[in-house]
């Protein structure tokens, strides 16, 4: 990662991804700011998506909706095109995926967008408070496994929810519960801490998505609901999805002390 991006502004990082300047992953880019999962979906599946994610705030906190057929976000950034500025997309079609650097060809004037908070966000609080989170400045993606908990179902949108794991020292599990119980639209407080076996994970050290991270002999495993849920959800439905490639995350305008619940 170029250090310079970790505390430069948005709008030049989204102008650097779109150019293919750089790519992700996205962690400890611009330095507080809100960071967004991505699904794209056609305004037929829109209603329930939406409503799915009402119901499941914690994997699934929306930041913005875009009317079909806009890929121009209001509320989360400005000058910015979404079929572009994230670099790496996934795309889910016709039960197969591929991967993308813009998604052009792929836009259609019924494709609806829902941006979606990312825990990445967290970061300049937690270290502000005295929690390094390590493998975000190793420019890694955090290790998310395939739980075992049930997300609420609408529609034909359900499944299990899938889980971002962060290695917390034990210090600091009741300050990091306080920091991210402040911050419901970017995940908000864990879904689980401690023993991974209890919610369905076999392995710590195999993640089904994103990098192997270690624990220390003094840092236990804190679990938050993860925005690739929507993901598993399109792979096992076949139902057809535009979504960021994971790690690759949309780097919005929003300051998190603006989203911060105090």
């Amino acid at each position: 990662m170029q250090k310079n991006l970790k505390y430069d502004i948005p709008q030049n990082i989204r102008k650097k991804i779109s150019e293919l300047k750089v790519l992700g992953p996205t962690s400890s880019y611009a330095y507080g700011y809100i960071q967004a999962n991505l699904v794209i979906i056609d305004k037929s599946f829109a209603f329930d998506f939406l409503s799915y994610s009402m119901l499941n705030p914690s994997p699934c906190p929306i930041l913005e909706v875009l009317e079909p057929g806009n890929p121009f976000p209001v509320k989360t950034a400005t000058n910015s095109d979404i079929r572009y500025d994230l670099g790496k997309y996934l795309i889910f079609q016709n039960g197969k995926s591929q991967i993308v650097d813009n998604i052009k060809n792929y836009w259609t004037k019924t494709k609806v967008t829902f941006l979606i908070g990312c825990l990445f966000s967290m970061q300049k609080q937690f270290e502000d408070s005295g929690i390094y989170i390590q493998h975000l400045n190793d420019n890694k993606i955090d290790p998310t496994f395939i739980s075992n908990i049930p997300t609420n179902t609408f529609g034909i949108f359900n499944g299990p929810m899938i889980v971002s794991m962060w290695p917390i020292h034990k210090n600091y599990i009741t300050k990091a519960i306080t920091i991210s119980s402040r911050m419901p639209s970017v995940h908000g407080r864990p879904i689980h801490i401690g023993d991974p076996a209890l919610i369905g994970i076999k392995d710590i050290e195999k993640p089904d998505y994103g990098d192997i991270i270690k624990l220390k002999p003094d840092e236990i495993p804190v679990f938050w609901g993860c925005g690739i849920t929507p993901q598993l959800i399109a792979q096992k439905k076949n139902i057809d999805m535009i979504t960021h490639h994971p790690g690759n995350m949309y780097i919005t305008d929003l300051k998190t002390t603006e989203m911060e619940i105090i």
